[in-house]
Formats: C-alpha cells, sequence, structure tokens
C-alpha cells in the first residue's frame, strides 16, 4: 500500500506524543479535503479509541485567530461603493461593481502580505510620486493620467475607512482576517503546521513565532528534484529551509521523483467528449487503489459528469452541480428580458412559455388549456413587439409579476414566485431553488427602486455564481474527481489529468490588480510568478508518489498565436525528470477508435420491407417527383426517405424575422402580381417601365398581401424590406436595358405534369415555372432565385467535363441544371420537343449575369432521353428490395439539409 505524506505526518505526530496527549494538540492543513484525510489517517494508528487533535485548514485557522467573521461579499461592495461615492459623488454603482472585485482582491494583497505601512504604497502610486519616478512636469499629465492617479488616493481613503468600519460591526474580507489573525499569535497549545506551501507574510509571522517559542512544528512535503537548482516548484520551500524561520530541522525532503516507479502516459486528443470518454476508460482498467481525476478546466466538468455513470464504481465528486449550468438560471435569465426593456418583444414572451421550468410553474396555476389558448391568441402573429398591457392568463399570479417586470424589485418579486413553485414541484431543480431563495434574502435587502437593472444583474450574478449543490460524498471511493488545488497534501497511486494544456496549467489566467508590476516588486507582494510557482510545486508534489499518470489533452488542428498545445510541464518532465529517473517511463500512445460519423459504425440504413415499398410506389404514383425531391435524392437519400416518404417535416419555427426562404416568396410574389395584368398580352419597354413604377408604388401594399404576420418596420424585417424593394427595381431596370423587341407573358406559376412507366409503376413527375415568355418564335422560361446561382453548373460540354452527360445529371452540386432540364422535358410534353426555348434564372444576387441552361453536342432528343432514363433509374432503384436505403458515404452532407446533424452521423 502506498505510503502518503499525511500518513507519514500522522505516524510523526503520533510517535511525538503519549495517546492521552493528543487531545491538545492543533494540527493545521492546507485544506478541509486534507483535514478529513488527515484525520482517518490518525484513526488508523491506534487499536484504541483516543481524543483527537483540533485538526483545521489554514483558512479556518486564520479566521478563528481573526476573531472576526467573513462580510458577505454583496454588503462588502455596498460598504465599499457607499464610502467610494463620498469621494466621488458621480460613481454610478453599475460601473463601481465592473472592478470592486478587484480593488478588494488589491486590499487582500496588502494586508495578507502584512504591508507595515499601506500609507507608503498608495503614496508611491500617487501623482507626486510618479512625476519623481518619471522626471516629468506637472503639464506633462494627461487628463487620463491625472485621473488614474486620483483612482488611488480614493483607494487609499477607503482602504483607511474599511480598517476602522468593519472590525466595528465584527466583519473582515480575507485579507483583514489574515491582518488581525498575525496580531493575535496563540499564548497556548502546541501546534503543527502539514503540508503547507507559499506561505502569505502573516502566515509566516504566526508561525515563526510559535516555533521560536518552543510550540509548533512544521512538516513539509518536498523532494530532492525541485529543492536542489533553481526549479521553480521549489522556490518558497527551498528559502524557507536555508533560512531556518521555521526549524533548524526539516521535515521531510524524499527523492521519490528521481528514485521512484512510475509510468506517464500521454494522450493527444481531438476534442473534449472523446477526453471524457478516454478518462472513463482509464479509469474503468485501473487497478489502483486509489485514482484522481483531476480537472483543470472548469468546462471539463459537464462532459465528464455524462461519462460517469458508465462506471460500474464508487466516485467522489469534489465542489457541486453549479446553479450556473441549470435550466432554474436558464429560466432567470429569460425573466431578465422582462427587466431590460420596456416594451416586449414577441420572442420573449415565447421562451418564456417554451421554457420548461417556467412553463410548467404557470401551468400549475391557470392550467394548459387555458396556456394553449393564449399561445392561440397572442402568439400566433410574428409581430416583433406585443403591449404589455391586457397581458394576464387568469388563475396565474405568477404570469401576472412576470408581466409587471420593470425593475429590479419587482423581478424579485417574480421570481420569487418562480423559484417558490419550482421548490415545491418534484424537479430536480428544486434544491437549487430552496438554495437561491436564502441568496436571495441578501440581494432583497441591497436592493432599491433606484438601482439600474444593469446593476442589478451584476448584483445577481455575484450572488449566483458560487451557488452549487454538493454532490454526495463518498470520500471512501476509489476514484476521486477533484480540482488541482484540492489536491494539497493528497497522494493517489494513480492520477488522469484533464486538458494538461499551456494555459490551464500553468494558468495564463493572471489574477487582476490595479497595482502595477514594478509596485508589486518595489513592495515584495506576490505577483503571477509567484501564482506559477505555487501551481508548479502542487503538480510535481502530486506526481512524487504516483505509480500512472495520464496526461490528456486536446491539441488545435491550427496555427498561429492563441493556438493550444501540451503544458511546458510535459517537457520539463521529458528533458529534466526523465534523465535523471531511470523508473520513469514516458509514453505517447497512439489511440485507435472507430470515428461515430462512419457508416460502419453506426450502420444507418433502411431495408425495404413490403410496408416501406408500398411507402415508395404510392410516394412515385401519387406524389411524384419534382426538382426539389429529385435533388434530394441526389444530395442524400436518407434526407429524401424521411422527408418523401415517410413524411417527416422540419417543425415550422415562428420567428418574428423572416428567413431566406419567406423573403424569396415575398420577391416572387410581388414580380407575380406586377405581371398578372399583362398576361397574354404584348409587352413594351414603355409597360416594363409602368410595371416597375407599379412594384415601387404599392410595395408596401404586396408586402403586407404577402407576409401579413410580419412586422417590417423594425429590426433586421425593416432591412430585408430595403433589400427586396432594391431588388425588385434593379430587376426591372436589367429588362429595361435588355428589351429589344416587344414579348408577351405566356403563363404564370404554370404547373406542369406527366407521367412515365417505371416497370410497372407509372411515376408522376411534376414541377412549376414561375413564368413564361414568348419571344417570337421562342419561348423563354424562367425561373427566380433569390439565392446565388453559379453559371458554370448550369451548363454541360463535353470538352470540358469529365464525365458522360447521363452521370453529369446525377451529380449532387447540379441541382439547378437538374432543375432547368427537369422544366424543359415537363414543357417539352406540351408545346413539344421542336419548339424553341431558352430556359434560364434570374439571380438576385447576379442579376448582371445571364444564367441561361446550356447543353453542348447533344440533340433535343438525348437529352430528351437522358433526363426521362435518369427519372426511370432513380424510381427503379428505390423500388429494388435488393437495394437498401443508406447514406453513400463519400457524399457531403449538405448543410441547407433539415436532416443535415443526422445525416453526418451517417456520412464522414
Amino acid at each position: 500500500m502506498m505510503n502518503s505524506f499525511l500518513a507519514k505526518a500522522a505516524v510523526r505526530v503520533f510517535e511525538q506524543h503519549e495517546l492521552q496527549a493528543l487531545q491538545n494538540l492543533k494540527i493545521v492543513l492546507p485544506s478541509r479535503r486534507a483535514v478529513l484525510y488527515f484525520r482517518n489517517e490518525m484513526a488508523r494508528l491506534s487499536s484504541i479509541p483516543f481524543f483527537a487533535p483540533e485538526i483545521s485548514s489554514v483558512d479556518d485557522f486564520i479566521q478563528g485567530l481573526s476573531g472576526l467573521q467573513p462580510i458577505d461579499p454583496i454588503d462588502l461592495y455596498f460598504e465599499c461603493f457607499e464610502l467610494w461615492r463620498t469621494l466621488d459623488p458621480g460613481q454610478s454603482l453599475e460601473k463601481f461593481l465592473t472592478w470592486a472585485p478587484t480593488v478588494i482582491r488589491d486590499f487582500d494583497l496588502i494586508d495578507a502580505a502584512l504591508l507595515p505601512d499601506p500609507h507608503r504604497l498608495f503614496h508611491y502610486l500617487s501623482a507626486a510620486e510618479a512625476l519623481k519616478r518619471w522626471d516629468l512636469t506637472d503639464h506633462e499629465l494627461s487628463a487620463v493620467s491625472q485621473e488614474y492617479f486620483t483612482f488611488f488616493d480614493k483607494m487609499e481613503r477607503v482602504y483607511d475607512r474599511l480598517q476602522q468600519i468593519l472590525p466595528e460591526k465584527g466583519v473582515s474580507y480575507t485579507g483583514m482576517a489574515y491582518r488581525k489573525a498575525a496580531d493575535n499569535i496563540p499564548e497556548s497549545g502546541y501546534y503543527y503546521f502539514i503540508g503547507l506551501n507559499a506561505l502569505s507574510l502573516a502566515e509566516e509571522k504566526i508561525i515563526k513565532a510559535l516555533v521560536k517559542a518552543g510550540r509548533a512544528e512544521c512538516l513539509w512535503d518536498s523532494d530532492s528534484f525541485y529543492m536542489t537548482g533553481d526549479n521553480k516548484a521549489g522556490k518558497k520551500l527551498r528559502d524557507y529551509r536555508e533560512t531556518h524561520l521555521f526549524g533548524k530541522e526539516w521535515y521531510f525532503t524524499e527523492n521519490l521523483l528521481g528514485e521512484g516507479s512510475r509510468d506517464l502516459y500521454v494522450y493527444k486528443l481531438s476534442g473534449k467528449t472523446l477526453q471524457a470518454k478516454v478518462a472513463v476508460d482509464i479509469a474503468s482498467q485501473s487497478s489502483a487503489q486509489s485514482h484522481a481525476v483531476v480537472v483543470i478546466d472548469e468546462g471539463d466538468f459537464t462532459p465528464l459528469l455524462v461519462q460517469l455513470p458508465a462506471l460500474d464504481m464508487k466516485v467522489n465528486i469534489s465542489g457541486g452541480a453549479a446553479l450556473k449550468s441549470t435550466l432554474l438560471m436558464t429560466s432567470l435569465d429569460t425573466l431578465f428580458c422582462f427587466l431590460e426593456s420596456e416594451t416586449l418583444r414577441t420572442e420573449w414572451v415565447r421562451a418564456l412559455l417554451g421554457d420548461e421550468l417556467l412553463r410548467a410553474a404557470i401551468g400549475r396555476e391557470a392550467g394548459e388549456r387555458q396556456i394553449a389558448q393564449w399561445e392561440k391568441q397572442y402568439l400566433r402573429s410574428t409581430r416583433l413587439f406585443i403591449k404589455r398591457q391586457g397581458m394576464n392568463l387568469s388563475g396565474s399570479e405568477l404570469f401576472g409579476l412576470i408581466m409587471n417586470i420593470r425593475n429590479p424589485l419587482s423581478y424579485l418579486l417574480a421570481a420569487e414566485r418562480f423559484l417558490d413553485a419550482v421548490n415545491e414541484s418534484d424537479s430536480e431543480e428544486a434544491p437549487f431553488a430552496e438554495v437561491l431563495l436564502q441568496k436571495f434574502k441578501v440581494l432583497k435587502a441591497r436592493t432599491t427602486e433606484e438601482l439600474s437593472a444593469a446593476s442589478f444583474r451584476i448584483l445577481f450574478q455575484e450572488v449566483s455564481k458560487n451557488v452549487s449543490l454538493p454532490f454526495e460524498k463518498q470520500p471512501d471511493a476509489r476514484l476521486q474527481v477533484m480540482s488541482m488545488l484540492e489536491t494539497r497534501c493528497l497522494d493517489f497511486e494513480e492520477i488522469t489529468f484533464l486538458s494538461f494544456t499551456e494555459g490551464n496549467l500553468p494558468s495564463a489566467k493572471k489574477n487582476n490588480s490595479f497595482i502595477p508590476y514594478d509596485a508589486l516588486r518595489y513592495f515584495n507582494l506576490p505577483s503571477y510568478g509567484d501564482q506559477d510557482a505555487i501551481m508548479a510545486y502542487h503538480f510535481f508534489r502530486l506526481l512524487q508518489r504516483a505509480r500512472k499518470v495520464n496526461f490528456l489533452y486536446t491539441e488545435d488542428t491550427g496555427a498561429g498565436i492563441g493556438r493550444k498545445e501540451k503544458s511546458r510541464f510535459l517537457y520539463q518532465i521529458e528533458e529534466e525528470l526523465v534523465p535523471i529517473s531511470p523508473n520513469t517511463r514516458l509514453f505517447f500512445p497512439e489511440l485507435s477508435f472507430l470515428e461515430v460519423n462512419k457508416v460502419e459504425s453506426f450502420g444507418i440504413f433502411v431495408r425495404k420491407t413490403p410496408e416501406v415499398l408500398h411507402k415508395i410506389r404510392h410516394f412515385l404514383e401519387n406524389k411524384g417527383l419534382s426538382a426539389t425531391s429529385l435533388n434530394e435524392y441526389f444530395t442524400g437519400v436518407m434526407g429524401f426517405y424521411w422527408r418523401h416518404i415517410e413524411g417527416i417535416q422540419n417543425r415550422e419555427k415562428e420567428e418574428a424575422s423572416i428567413g431566406q426562404n419567406i423573403f424569396g416568396s415575398l420577391v416572387h410574389y410581388i414580380l407575380e402580381k406586377t405581371d398578372e395584368p399583362y398576361l397574354k398580352l404584348l409587352i413594351t419597354r414603355e409597360i416594363l417601365s409602368e410595371q416597375k413604377e407599379f412594384a415601387l408604388r404599392e410595395f408596401d401594399r404586396l408586402l403586407s398581401e404577402s407576409q401579413p404576420d410580419f412586422d417590417f418596420d423594425y429590426g433586421l424585417n425593416a432591412v430585408m424590406k430595403t433589400l427586396a424593394k432594391e431588388l425588385v427595381g434593379r430587376y426591372f431596370d436589367k429588362r429595361i436595358r435588355d428589351f429589344t423587341a416587344p414579348f408577351t407573358i405566356e403563363a404564370l406559376e404554370k404547373k406542369f405534369e406527366t407521367t412515365l412507366e417505371a416497370g410497372d409503376v407509372r411515376v408522376k413527375i411534376k414541377g412549376t415555372v414561375d413564368k413564361i415568355e414568348r419571344h417570337g418564335d421562342r419561348l423563354v422560361v424562367i425561373d427566380y432565385k433569390t439565392g446565388d446561382v453559379d453559371a458554370a453548373k448550369i451548363r454541360y460540354s463535353p470538352g470540358k467535363s469529365e464525365v458522360p452527360f447521363a452521370e453529369y445529371l446525377r451529380l449532387p452540386d447540379r441541382d439547378k441544371f437538374r432543375q432547368l432540364l427537369l422544366y424543359k422535358f415537363l414543357i417539352s410534353d406540351i408545346y413539344g420537343i421542336n419548339t424553341k426555348y431558352e430556359i434560364k434564372f434570374y439571380s438576385f444576387r447576379k442579376l448582371e449575369t445571364d444564367l441561361i441552361l446550356e447543353v453542348e453536342d447533344q440533340s433535343k432528343e438525348e437529352v430528351m432521353a437522358a433526363v426521362q432514363q435518369m427519372i426511370i433509374k432513380v424510381a427503379k432503384d428505390l423500388l429494388d428490395a435488393d437495394l437498401p436505403l443508406r447514406p453513400d458515404p463519400e457524399q457531403e452532407v449538405p448543410g441547407y439539409s433539415d436532416f443535415a446533424e443526422l445525416l453526418r452521423y451517417a456520412n464522414p
């Protein structure tokens, strides 16, 4: 069994004292988790019961010595703000709250470092001192610079006042507690300080005084690897050992990293989800008696928690489930929409009733039937805004409170009512609601009618950011999931690090401070370099007793600044540790996983049972093939099957902003209504000008006729309306410029239909042409496109194409080519094959480009025969019982497909 540091420390403590004297000892460790482990180690050392020492974390020890209670962060912000506003009456709470946490962190830094005279620091940061250092004159300071220095003057005065008023109230911020504790060194008792590192000056003062008085002993967890030379991990501990300020004897230094036996595995992975799967797979195969999964990036918790239930073992997860990742937080964010605007957007009300928790809470009061009726009345419209007046649901007080949210106080009333409803339900979110209701008491005490919505939101985020529910604790579990700081003093046989990348360990997130770096160094205050040294120590200390360590990281495939790559600690292991540690082996395993989007792994296909064949036959004979369905067949047969054979349609979303499809529809409608009075009449240049004038003059009326439910006076819709009007005008300008001779409009929105025999099935073929014009003895078939059209893809030339015409017709990306050819096939059935045709698109993205169907070196008969054979082959393939429907692994999934996400699991 592994001999852990805490086990060794427990033996040291146990052997130095009689059993009955242990109860008089006081033991201080880095964390509460370490306290739990040390207590267990002490219990193992005696076969008879004994009174245990007083064991506490260093933070609890310091807070107890200070004699003060920790102040709530929200209360501290307001204490600081009220003091600051006396110095700067124009300061807004909203702006103050954005930088108040940094000010408080600086106060913590100053006090924990026991800066003898903080006024010297503030004087150093003053304008007068800066002028001396920089050899400037007062005139050379800009207004911005003067404001900067004034900021430190205010900061100093607020700091002074806090030193007076907080102790009078019996409270303190963290740094103040450390300063007060350093002045209250215990006068009795014997102390052991175990496993500490990088002590603040306040901690140093307390411990040194106790050691000097012969009433304390320090037990350090250190290793020769970083206690010699200039390795950053041992920077602080080397200083402590050499100065003898914490005792002449140094307990303990071992050579575990140099002499120990361990296997190190480095896994480079492609994504977070795969990383979680690999971590769980490693845990499932581990034979270690203790295994820690160290989560460095908190974003890894969610994918890991999804995978952990697959493990058939006890798992102890540190921390808890955070409020910010819950449905409840999403619901509360939805309510903020109602606070931050006097006008209600339709989408907010729709989001309100689309929210699972909010709808359930409202439904319990009003009833689901009434909600459905209300939705039908108010939300069927696609207008952007709804008036607050008259917005109510009979029987639902919660709904009324939400509709009346106008300031922070009314938000709290509605949110509390909602939280009460969730708390009384059987929802999994109920425990979060209960905790948050307690937090709201602090928030309500500080919320006034004058508080702005923006300030209130910042306060709300402060209150809720640390809210979490602890997972059920299983401290005896073999597998422990924890953060890096929670590993302090603990040892594990096997360790798995997640997201072991540069920027995570060591962290790229430096503590913000208003104190510039030169001042930090001048006054010997901790800087980000000290943070890196602390994390380096925690990392290498954790490796000391591990037998196996797995480093998992995801690496970006790109290059350049900001690119993620493996942590520098891996390079340090490879270049510094492995050469001096003969029993440390480093491996870089290549993982081989079946990609989840391969056809072979998912096997997505459809067998053509008699029932499926019946559905296909019914579709071909009754609904028929169109240009759209043929194109869907060639770009993704599974999507074609789901939509056209099974009838699975994309759920219509009631959006307030028009999409590409509606934009195209309204342009088509306006052009159709402009042409209708001139059907079968001779069109001249003058008439084209009249049509343009009519279309632009009546644009708004036609727009309302086409899309009566949309509001075109606001937002993106207003932009799209302007664009549509501009495009219609440009279309007629082109027609006028290109005019050569009068012509007639033969048909508008003309539907064509014919049938073809494919075996024993008569296949219907159908299509609708936007417009047909007759220019002399030539028919011009027109289709409008608001999207892009590639001219090269509606032309076929044997000299340029590498495939025969029949295969060219089946290429997935020749959808526009197929569409025009199908129109020609259908029209020829009525007008005859020998009629002269020009079949073209008018693309509103390329109005200046002539987009005309062209087929070179193919007679009319050959073209029509090829189209016919293409259709017959599609029908026969669909009806072939031995040919299952399955995606083509070589085929790219079109992004516009309604089934794109599902198809990507079936295609590479």
